[in-house]
């Protein structure tokens, strides 16, 4: 958990700097879209919780996590998670990606997709390790302050090293706050 959490604290110090060049420019500059969200709040943090299902083992346990965004250009996002899975073994995950947003509806909806690689780790009696990919999807609601709610639905895929060779798989449902700034 103290690595997880310090690569994520890490993360967050980091990365704010990360591209300053591009946001400095004139207003005049950047055209109609000045006042777009993006472009006032290129940076979000999100708290997530929700539920995990191994689908090789048929076995479910409750997920807790969080994560950083970061906007790029145009609709893509930088995308890193970390997320802990509670059941009678505790897993850890590491998640780095993109996430393709869509433009906000009226209703202030902002569907998305998110495509992630993932390094799992799971404490059992044999410690494995699963390099994995992770995609998904879901959207997220922002309100007039700022902060936006969402929801979102995963898969995970991808072959477990330790104790053997073998093929982990999961699917998860999350619900979350994220906190552009």
């Amino acid at each position: 958990m103290r690595l997880t959490s310090g690569a994520l604290l890490l993360v967050l110090v980091l990365a704010p700097g990360v591209g300053r060049a591009d946001e400095e420019a004139p207003a005049e500059e950047k055209g109609a879209e000045s006042g777009s969200v993006d472009e006032l709040n290129p940076n979000a943090v999100s708290v997530l919780v929700g539920g995990q299902v191994e689908i090789h083992r048929y076995r479910s346990g409750f997920m807790l996590g969080g994560g950083y965004a970061r906007w790029l250009k145009g609709i893509l996002w930088l995308d890193l998670a970390t997320t802990v899975i509670v059941h009678r073994n505790t897993n850890f995950a590491l998640d780095a990606g993109i996430k393709l947003r869509w433009p906000p509806t009226k209703s202030k909806v902002r569907p998305y997709v998110r495509v992630l690689a993932e390094l799992a780790v799971l404490a059992e009696s044999t410690t494995a390790f699963v390099l994995g990919v992770r995609a998904g999807g879901g959207a997220t609601y922002y309100s007039s302050p700022g902060f936006g709610a969402f929801i979102e639905g995963t898969i995970s895929v991808g072959p477990s090293f330790g104790g053997g060779v073998a093929v982990a798989s999961s699917l998860e449902l999350l619900a979350g706050v994220e906190f552009p700034f």
